[in-house]
Parts: structure tokens; sequence; C-alpha cells
């Protein structure tokens, strides 16, 4: 892993969270599961749906890029990955807080763990097409 994209890792895990909603990179099938949720336990299945699908994603590239490093670019790959596993984790809680407890707070820490999962597979992804 060269330094350009140690650095790219390192700039993305400070990046704070956006507001977050429906974007155009959900998929058709989250899209649909929430129009038709009729609660809020329903928003959570549909948001558990959909990070697992990225979550998978992510693990997906993960592997594939460990595959193609050294021993030494697996070990800052790991250790960049465990940090980016306790920013999410933090910054979902932090959500989560925020938003005073009752359904909203699963719903937020659902939103930042849907996009920061999302956003994740899709750097690793990219990271993965480079090599």
């Amino acid at each position: 892993m060269n330094k350009l994209t140690i650095y790219a890792l390192s700039a993305a895990l400070s990046l704070p969270t956006a507001a977050l909603s429906q974007t155009q990179s959900d998929s058709r099938t989250y899209r649909n599961c929430l129009n038709q949720a009729q609660s809020t336990a329903d928003m959570r299945n549909c948001n558990a749906a959909e990070i697992a699908v990225h979550d998978r994603r992510l693990n997906t590239a993960y592997r594939a890029l460990r595959a193609k490093m050294n021993p030494q670019e697996q070990t800052r790959l790991r250790n960049i990955q465990r940090q980016w596993i306790r920013q999410r984790d933090q910054q979902a809680l932090a959500a989560s807080r925020a938003a005073g407890g009752g359904t909203a707070a699963g719903l937020e820490a659902d939103r930042v763990l849907l996009e920061m999962t999302r956003r994740r597979a899709d750097e690793l992804e990219a990271m993965l097409r480079q090599r």
C-alpha cells in the first residue's frame, strides 16, 4: 500500500458524518422496503437488511484487497480497518444519543451505520480496482 493510499484512508476516517437520508446509492429493494414500512420496527428491519448488503460488499473487498498485499500492507490495512470500526461504532452511538432516546435513537444509529458502511465498501472497492 503506498503512502497516498494510507493518507486517503486516514483522511476518510476523519470525515464527519453528513446528514443522511435516502440517496441515489440506496438499492431499489431498500427504497421499496422503506416506502412500505408501517412502523419503526419495519424501518429498522429495512435498515438492517441494507446494512448487511453493504457489509458483505465491504468484507468481500477487504478480503480480496488483503489477498493482493504483502504482510506489512495487510497489517496496516487491518489496523486501519479496526480504527474505522471503532469510529463507526462511536459515531453511531453519538447519533443515537443525540436523538434523545426513543424510537428515533435506533433509526439514527442505523442511519450512521448504513452510510459509513456503504462509504467504506466503496472505498475498499476503489482501492481494489487500483491494484
